[in-house]
């Protein structure tokens, strides 16, 4: 994203004014975060295809540079905006999105570390060897008793604030996508919650959107 954005149609150096330099503070926050914080930190990752890593490299590849030409040589913020309303609601929007996506992932790996600490108490030296009945937990307070996946929630809100302030055709589209390709994992998830855990799964609990799906 950052290429794209400095670098104009004439490949010339452009210059970029303190609203896109937020937007991109803002986008590089969460995929710092993502890439490199939260990877350290999870107790347990599962592994992926190589189809899955190169669909996702080119994805954000993509990504990255429309949405660096949409704040960068295709923007017209003028010297008010980034106190404007649109772009104050859209910020504050991206980091509750931000803080609901960052806590519940959190919330995920202390529960799993306390539940893996006592199987190891117990005698368990091999947990993947495991049923995953026993093997995962339900998780427990905060937006997980309302939907099966709050940090998928949170991610959608986070980048629907993020086109807000940024109020450009890319970050829409990336809104969309990232709904689109969250909220059928989201079902997927809760139904395999479902289905591992049967009658002892919370009944109320929606998929991804809290008290509607």
């Amino acid at each position: 994203m950052p290429i794209a954005m400095f670098v104009k149609s004439d490949m010339g150096v452009l210059k970029l004014d303190v609203t896109s330099m937020a937007l991109l503070a803002m986008w590089e926050i969460h995929y710092i975060h993502r890439g490199i914080i939260y990877t350290y930190n999870a107790p347990r990752i599962a592994p992926h295809s190589l189809f899955v890593v190169i669909s996702a490299l080119v994805f954000n590849l993509a990504n990255g540079y429309l949405n660096g030409r949409g704040i960068g040589p295709l923007s017209s913020y003028d010297a008010n905006y980034l106190t404007s309303p649109r772009f104050l609601i859209g910020a504050s929007i991206f980091f509750i999105g931000m803080a609901i996506n960052i806590l519940s992932d959190y919330s995920v790996f202390a529960q799993r570390r306390l539940a893996d600490a006592k199987k190891h108490k117990d005698g368990v030296k091999d947990i993947s060897s495991l049923p995953p009945q026993e093997k995962y937990v339900i998780p427990r307070d905060g937006l997980f008793e309302l939907v099966s996946c709050p940090a998928y929630f949170g991610e959608i809100v986070e980048w629907i604030g993020w086109a807000v302030a940024a109020n450009c055709n890319a970050g829409w589209a990336f809104a969309f996508f990232t709904f689109a390709n969250l909220a059928p994992r989201g079902v997927a998830a809760h139904k395999w919650y479902k289905d591992t855990f049967k009658k002892a799964y919370p009944k109320g609990r929606k998929a991804v959107l809290p008290f509607l799906w």
